[in-house]
């Protein structure tokens, strides 16, 4: 892993694991690498609103907000972003609503596009998302019951 993190600007986690976060972390001292971008999940914080937060607590189950990467990057000295996604399905849309950390989660669904975009926004300055945990929807998806394709 040290090998492959040497002389790079950032690390992307398309998964979120605790244990595995720490291993990365430590491996990120090692090298220097400062950034780090992790996929994460959404009701870490039980900041899901209403009416939601019921369909998705059914459909997650109550172990969402344990052992997650979160927890190891927000002790650490890193440069993260966590990611809270809202349920992801393919389509063409770009736009995204980014929530910090303390304020309710309102979307049921994004795209994977739109977090792409998210990710693209952050490396390339558009956005500044330093030590931050940010919930991620799409417009129009607020305060429904489910996500659309459910």
């Amino acid at each position: 892993m040290i090998k492959v993190m040497e002389n790079q600007d950032a690390i992307y986690m398309n998964f979120d694991n605790k244990k595995v976060t720490e291993i990365v972390i430590d491996a990120m001292h090692k090298t220097g690498v400062k950034r780090i971008i992790q996929a994460g999940v959404l009701s870490v914080y039980g900041e899901v609103a209403q009416p939601f937060a019921i369909w998705n607590s059914r459909m997650m189950g109550g172990a969402v907000a344990y052992n997650r990467g979160v927890e190891s990057l927000e002790v650490s000295d890193l440069d993260y972003t966590y990611m809270r996604m809202t349920w992801l399905y393919n389509g063409n849309r770009k736009d995204y609503i980014a929530s910090p950390k303390g304020e309710p989660f309102l979307g049921a669904q994004i795209t994977r596009h739109a977090i792409t975009q998210f990710i693209m926004d952050n490396i390339t300055g558009k956005r500044n998302d330093i030590r931050a945990s940010i919930g991620l929807w799409e417009p129009s998806s607020e305060n429904k019951s489910k996500p659309d394709f459910y």
